[in-house]
C-alpha cells in the first residue's frame, strides 16, 4: 500500500469529526455479502483491550493524548485521555480546544491488535478507529459497542472507503477473522446508477435510529 494514500485516508478520517450513525442489529443482518464467496483465504486478527493497546499505541495519534493523573483510591485500569473537541473550536491563540474524555475498566473495552492509522473519540464513551492491515491492504473501522466491539471492513476505491462486510465481536472472542474482498465486480457497481428510491428510503430509516 502506497504511504502516501494511506496518510491520505488518515487525514480524512481526522477531518470527519461527525459522531458516526452506528448500525442496528437490523442493519448487521442486511449487509450484502452476496458477491463474496463462501470459501476464501483468511487470517486472523488478535483481540486485546483498550487500555493496553493504547498504551503502547498512544504516540501515533495528534488529537488524542494520555492524561497522567494519579487518583487515590482509583481504578488504575480507567483511561483517562485528553481529546480535540468535534467542533475543532479554537482558543485564543489558535489551537484547536481539547476536551477529557474517559473510558471505565479500559481493560474490559475490546479493540484489535493491530496499529491504528486515525482514532476519533466521542460522547458516552464512543469512539471510531480506523487500522490498516499491514499484509492484505484491508481497511478496517472499529466503533465501540455495548458488550462488544463491530468492524467494517474496507476496501479502497479512490480516495473513498468502500464498506464490504461487516462482523460483530463478541465479548468473549480471542480472535476475528480477516476476510479479504473477492469482489471483482466491485468498479462495474460504483458505476452502474443508483437507485435513488431505495437511497431515500435509507436515508430516512437512518435518520429515526
Amino acid at each position: 500500500m502506497n504511504e502516501n494514500l494511506a496518510e491520505m485516508v488518515k487525514n480524512t478520517e481526522l477531518e470527519n469529526h461527525t459522531e458516526p450513525v452506528l448500525p442496528s442489529e437490523e442493519d448487521l443482518t442486511q449487509v450484502v455479502t452476496e458477491d463474496i464467496p463462501l470459501e476464501v483465504n483468511t487470517t486472523e486478527i488478535q483481540i486485546t483491550n483498550l487500555f493496553d493497546w493504547f498504551k503502547e499505541n498512544s504516540d501515533s495519534f495528534e488529537n488524542v493524548h494520555p492524561v497522567n493523573v494519579t487518583i487515590q483510591d482509583g481504578d488504575p485500569t480507567n483511561l483517562i485521555l485528553s481529546v480535540e473537541n468535534i467542533e475543532s473550536r479554537k482558543n485564543e491563540e489558535g489551537n484547536i480546544m481539547r476536551v477529557i474524555q474517559g473510558f471505565e475498566n479500559a481493560d474490559n473495552i475490546l479493540i484489535l491488535n493491530l496499529q491504528a492509522l486515525a482514532m476519533n473519540i466521542f460522547k458516552n464513551n464512543n469512539f471510531r478507529i480506523l487500522f490498516l492491515t499491514p499484509d492484505q491492504d484491508i481497511f478496517i473501522k472499529c466503533y465501540s459497542v455495548n458488550n462488544g466491539l463491530i468492524t467494517v471492513y474496507c476496501s479502497l476505491f479512490g480516495d473513498m472507503l468502500i464498506p464490504y462486510l461487516v462482523k460483530r465481536v463478541k465479548r468473549q472472542d480471542k480472535t476475528i477473522e480477516l476476510i479479504p474482498n473477492e469482489n471483482n465486480n466491485l468498479n462495474e457497481k460504483l458505476n452502474e446508477n443508483a437507485d435513488l428510491e431505495a437511497l431515500q428510503l435509507y436515508i430516512n430509516k437512518v435518520k429515526n435510529i
